[in-house]
């Protein structure tokens, strides 16, 4: 799910979040003469559970559709088909992370991806990439990934193919 629609759907859950929140505050005789949506005068008791499930809803929601990508993407690193792809497009998409030392650039690729058993299809994925392993990420370069067995769109980079020289 792209990032404007998960921000569409906890705010959605926050709205969901706060009618409840208003419902519950009016059942419990905190708040007997508000009225829905924008004139809680019942009392702050009302107020505040209206605030905290607004808040709840969203940040369960959010971290709901921020784990699902996470999950999907470790499960193909692991478990997916392992094959080659041949780098057609990159770009630095500007995000940027630190691990143990190292500076990590994101980069958006589209690969061709060549399955074992099928025909080769285009796809696009992203991968952080160490500041010395750039070079490695350009178009034409052979990379190994791992694919979605049933939705073979999902591909994890695994790295660079590494080059031998005919003398060796």
């Amino acid at each position: 799910m792209a990032r404007p629609a998960r921000v569409i759907v906890a705010v959605l859950a926050g709205v969901v979040g706060a009618y409840v929140g208003f419902w519950i505050a009016n059942l419990t005789g905190w708040s007997g003469n508000a009225r829905w949506p924008l004139d809680p005068r019942g009392g702050a008791g009302t107020l505040l559970l209206v605030i905290a499930l607004v808040a709840a809803a969203a940040l369960a929601t959010g971290a709901a559709l921020g784990l699902i990508p996470t999950v999907t993407y470790r499960k193909v690193a692991t478990e997916g088909i392992q094959t080659t792809a041949a780098i057609v497009e990159v770009w630095r998409t500007g995000a940027i992370t630190h691990d143990m030392g190292e500076v990590l650039s994101e980069y958006g690729l589209v690969l061709e991806v060549r399955p074992p058993a099928g025909s080769p299809y285009r796809t696009r994925t992203k991968t952080m990439v160490t500041t010395g392993a750039e070079g490695s990420y350009l178009p034409g370069i052979k990379v190994m990934v791992r694919y979605h067995p049933t939705t073979p769109r999902k591909v994890f980079v695994v790295g660079p193919i590494q080059q031998t020289s005919d003398n060796d």
